[in-house]
């Protein structure tokens, strides 16, 4: 089996994995407009940012159904620790994720509610407080619909944070959705950082990372000291 082959190959077994783990939990709802606390023109702007250019409607993909849309990216390199790239950089735990229909009804994109626990770095916003959450959106997800079928939309080549973990996180704002979107993660247990996004994972698993296994309170105090020279 040449290579190309096998790359296709694990591919359609990670999807059918991710899709069976997916299920497995039992993703949630698409939220009804009725309990939607964001305001209309934001909740559009949102979902107009995410629309696909596919043929077919998650809602109604026709007599003979449609695959889920699957994007693959490839995000460039970054430093372990991107400071200066970042608008914000905090400490939060996953509360909670929702999917939404893109506006066009051919995809999904998710909002991440991060409760913040630790701020390094947030001096231009605000709305990032220790105690309070904050809004981070991303392309792709898993939600049921009303009817209870579920539906999907994978993005290859990307991780996202799960609900109920705590993580190092490094942010940028859109303030057309009024959100913030992540340009990478630390996983954070027992107060040690693991490395969660692929540039990191690759470092990890050669032996090149200078921030896997580390405490957070010693990557922390190089932040900080980092951001004050900024």
């Amino acid at each position: 089996m040449n290579s190309s082959v096998f790359r296709s190959f694990c591919g359609i077994i990670v999807l059918c994995v991710g899709v069976l783990a997916q299920e497995a939990v039992a993703p949630p709802f698409l939220l009804p407009p009725t309990q939607d606390a964001v305001i209309p023109a934001v909740r559009q702007a949102r979902a107009t940012k995410f629309n696909l250019r596919v043929p077919y409607s998650m809602i109604d993909p026709g007599p003979g159904g449609a695959p889920p849309p699957v994007r693959t990216v490839t995000w460039a390199v970054q430093p372990e620790l991107p400071h200066e790239e970042s608008d914000a950089i905090v400490v939060g735990t996953v509360e909670k994720i929702q999917p939404f229909l893109n506006s066009n009804g051919k995809g999904l994109y998710s909002e991440f509610t991060l409760m913040v626990t630790t701020i390094v770095k947030a001096m231009h916003f605000p709305i990032v407080s220790v105690g309070n959450p904050i809004t981070i959106l991303r392309e792709g997800g898993v939600a049921r619909l009303p009817t209870g079928r579920i539906v999907a939309h994978y993005v290859h080549g990307d991780n996202t944070p799960l609900n109920g973990q705590q993580y190092l996180i490094f942010l940028k704002y859109d303030s057309t959705v009024e959100a913030f979107y992540y340009s990478k993660f630390w996983l954070i247990q027992e107060g040690v950082l693991k490395a969660a996004y692929p540039d990191d994972l690759g470092r990890a698993r050669q032996g090149q990372s200078e921030v896997d296994a580390k405490p957070l309170s010693q990557v922390l105090a190089r932040l900080e000291m980092k951001v004050a020279e900024q």
